[in-house]
């Protein structure tokens, strides 16, 4: 647990995922990892090192699961 959130960790790489007011973010450890969503799914909603899930929100399961399997293998 980091930063009093749910982490994920392998080595040095991790991903958290936190409860807000409005919406649940999951923070990646790398900005590439981050970079690659984006450009495959502009429609989400995203922060400096995180992306933003609202309830509306029609979710990219896959997406999301290669994301975490990106940020989380070793190098």
């Amino acid at each position: 647990m980091r930063y009093r959130m749910p982490t994920f960790e392998r080595d040095a790489d991790w991903v958290s995922c936190a409860s807000q007011k409005r919406y649940i973010a999951v923070y990646f450890c790398g900005q590439d990892v981050l970079s690659t969503l984006k450009e495959r799914h502009p429609e989400l909603d995203y922060g400096k090192g995180c992306v933003r899930i609202r309830d509306s929100t029609e979710l990219p399961l896959e997406a999301l699961v290669a994301a975490f399997e990106r940020a989380l293998h070793s190098k």
